[in-house]
């Protein structure tokens, strides 16, 4: 065979990568036919190997017998020309994780850079995110990225977070048991702040967590990987406690996984059951913003009425109202009046959160009218349609946007004081029924109301009692406010206490007469009866209460 191979006269390269995985015997019977083999002309091996690994095989053989160094002198001979590698530094495989991403991006149609995180690069953060000790090779950063590519192919490239998806996908790969365990941790991991447990349910501590990962994990709960992997979880999951000494690169990104309405996508491979997916709404809103129409069909118009979806896909509208920038004022007039007219259909009471998306719509209307007068006559139309208290419930947003004129907001709102201050007269002169009050007391339009309307609602008052129109007790029946509970049966309205506060804006503390105060029968009141006789009874009993007890406070 040398005579052969000399014959020839070509060079023969025979390459076997991946040595360190192979089994003792295996590992043996390779180096046994390179040592038999290598001495042949012009035929030369090539292997490929992490030592560390090779020679902690070797020393497990009989070859070797646990012996470290001979293991290392067997190797030596074998391989007559070693040529270490440099390790990768972490600059080269974060630029490579970054290709993948990249890449990953750009095939779903997102972007790399999320528009309001510019300065969070997605590779960094995985790399500093996954544990140190288990770190990425090459080989990790390829099989990860492809599986991330699945994973955004099953859901959509703009339903989940990249960034949040990749270090995810790293817990379904290298510790799928915590990985399984999530979801049962669900309502502790995506608890927000003004959630709070129960005072049956004490919420656990950092070392707490340490304990339940070490469980999963089957390690003990001092072990650093322990720790870096809560420091994983932590980093995902903001609402779970610090632990001292750990640093955290905390998740804020837009459709993370530590939010409720998208924590099930992570799981899923898909979209959920009773999920809706961000583009089919983005579609939707884009439709109504440049139509002023609804889609056919309208998944925003279902949500409006449909209590099961309202909220995520008003969380997901909401994500899009920089899109109202670039919209015409009579699209933008036309869809706060479609959305209106469907809330005001399902007789739910006011507009909820919805206020706040048409607030924007009709001030976006309001900011681009000639004059003060038009920006008064959008006012005037939604009030002509929706009435008084839709137009006050949307006009007191709390909502800040650029492309909306607040200031001019308010002022075309001004045009409905003087409807609201006669509400308010309305309710205090004329003794109405509970059921006529509901919504239109004094009351409801009190957080709306100004120091200047006050005034003129306190200078109307005056006239009221010193004409004997009415009492004391009369005005402060109307202060007296009501719940609604449930008892079991179904929600009553219960009265509930008197607004003292709110009562002296139209009867300061020095004026109030204990005679105009009837003392109540000894009776206790029925809390369920909410008539105006009722609440002057209560008011009365708490008026009495506050000046015998403290007459000069």
């Amino acid at each position: 065979m040398s005579a052969a191979i000399s014959q020839v006269g070509k060079n023969v390269l025979v390459v076997v990568d991946d040595v360190d995985r192979l089994h003792a015997d295996e590992l043996l019977a390779v180096m046994k036919t390179v040592r038999l083999l290598g001495r042949f002309p012009h035929v030369h091996y090539l292997l490929s190997y992490d030592e560390k690994t090779v020679i902690d095989v070797l020393t497990r053989t009989d070859l070797a017998n646990n012996d470290h160094d001979r293991a290392r002198d067997y190797l030596e001979k074998i391989v007559q020309y070693p040529f270490e590698l440099p390790p990768l530094r972490k600059s080269h495989l974060t630029t490579e994780l970054r290709l993948q991403l990249k890449a990953i991006a750009q095939s779903h149609g997102i972007d790399y850079l999320t528009p309001t995180h510019q300065d969070s690069d997605p590779a960094d953060t995985v790399y500093r995110t996954i544990p140190e000790e288990e770190g990425l090779t090459l080989r990790r950063i390829y099989r990860l990225c492809n599986q991330v590519d699945v994973m955004l192919s099953l859901i959509g490239g703009e339903e989940i977070n990249l960034t949040d998806a990749t270090v995810i996908t790293y817990l379904r790969l290298h510790h799928p048991d915590l990985y399984r365990r999530l979801p049962r941790w669900r309502s502790a991991l995506t608890r927000t702040s003004h959630i709070y447990f129960s005072s049956s349910t004490k919420e656990p501590t950092a070392e707490e967590w340490l304990v339940r990962i070490a469980d999963v994990v089957r390690l003990e709960a001092d072990a650093p990987l322990v720790r870096e992997l809560y420091r994983v979880l932590r980093g995902l999951f903001p609402a779970l406690p610090h632990l001292t000494g750990l640093f955290v690169l905390s998740s804020e990104a837009p459709l993370g996984v530590r939010l409720p309405a998208y924590f099930p996508r992570y799981f899923a491979f898909g979209m959920p059951d009773g999920d809706v997916s961000n583009a089919s709404v983005q579609a939707d809103f884009s439709i109504l913003l440049s139509s002023g129409q609804w889609a056919e069909p309208s998944i925003i118009q279902t949500a409006i009425t449909d209590p099961d979806i309202d909220f995520q896909v008003f969380q997901k509208v909401f994500n899009q109202v920089d899109e109202i920038r670039s919209a015409s004022a009579e699209n933008c007039i036309s869809a706060a009046h479609k959305i209106a007219a469907e809330w005001s259909s399902t007789e739910r009471g006011i507009f909820s959160r919805w206020h706040t998306l048409i607030y924007l719509l009709l001030g976006r209307a309001i900011t681009d009218a000639q004059t003060a007068e038009a920006a008064q006559e959008i006012v005037h139309a939604f009030y002509t349609e929706f009435g008084l208290n839709a137009v006050l419930e949307v006009g007191h947003s709390n909502v800040e946007e650029n492309f909306v004129d607040h200031g001019r907001v308010r002022e075309a709102l001004r045009s409905v004081d003087e409807a609201m201050i006669g509400a308010v007269l309305n309710d205090l002169t004329n003794d109405r029924s509970p059921d006529e009050r509901v919504s239109t007391s004094t009351l409801d339009y009190a957080r709306y109301l100004d120091e200047e309307s006050w005034m003129k609602i306190r200078h109307a008052t005056e006239v009221l009692l010193r004409d004997g129109f009415r009492t004391q007790s009369d005005i402060a029946a109307r202060f007296v406010s009501v719940a609604l509970v449930n008892n079991g049966r179904g929600t009553v309205r219960k009265l509930r206490e008197l607004e003292t506060e709110l009562f002296t804006n139209v009867i300061p503390r020095e004026q109030w007469n204990l005679t105009d105060f009837p003392e109540p029968p000894d009776t206790q009141p029925d809390e369920t009866e909410h008539t105006l006789p009722s609440c002057k009874a209560l008011a009365s009993k708490t008026i009495r209460s506050m000046l015998t007890t403290h007459p000069t406070d």
